[in-house]
């Protein structure tokens, strides 16, 4: 993904258009991250563990695309994966430590429109509302086949670079 956004950059140039997303490397980081903290003791010195994760979390929450919340959500996902209470109330926690931006809203707005605009702008806290999926999700693995498998690899690209395409050639 990240040679299909150059290449788009350097095709589209002449109109400033690129394109920087790569969730594809924000989910990298996630499985590295799981890696150094979730792994079997012995794997990886206890003494390094920690302080690695947290280097790796603070550099993918700056560095990758949606990593403030995508980190943190996948840490959550995975050590309370079995205490669905505590994984609820920390992705309230981390809903409101995202929202907290927000909060200067009500004093900045006269007007609901306004406000109710610019919370969905900032809009990283919104994940929240991924609890009813999770409880609607039946434990069971969805169909395997080659075109499930690879859809999303294949889509998400395509569809960003397809709306730089279109871009370019409106602007």
């Amino acid at each position: 993904m990240a040679l299909g956004n150059w290449a788009i950059g350097q095709v589209f140039q002449s109109k400033g258009i690129t394109v920087s997303n790569n969730i594809f490397l924000t989910l990298a980081v996630g499985v590295l991250l799981l890696n150094l903290l979730a792994a079997p003791a012995g794997k990886i010195q206890a003494v390094l563990r920690w302080p690695a994760g947290a280097a790796v979390l603070l550099l993918g929450a700056v560095l990758t695309e949606g990593g403030m919340v995508v980190l943190p959500f996948m840490l959550i996902t995975w050590f309370c994966r079995n205490r669905p209470k505590l994984r609820n109330t920390l992705y309230l926690l981390l809903a409101g430590f995202l929202a907290l931006p927000m909060a200067d809203i009500f004093a900045l707005y006269d007007d609901w429109a306004t406000r109710v605009d610019m919370m969905l702008f900032n809009s990283d806290w919104l994940f929240i509302t991924v609890i009813p999926v999770l409880y609607a999700y039946n434990g069971e693995r969805g169909k395997n086949t080659p075109f499930t498998k690879y859809f999303f690899y294949v889509f998400y690209p395509l569809h960003l670079w397809l709306i730089a395409a279109i871009g370019y050639f409106l602007a």
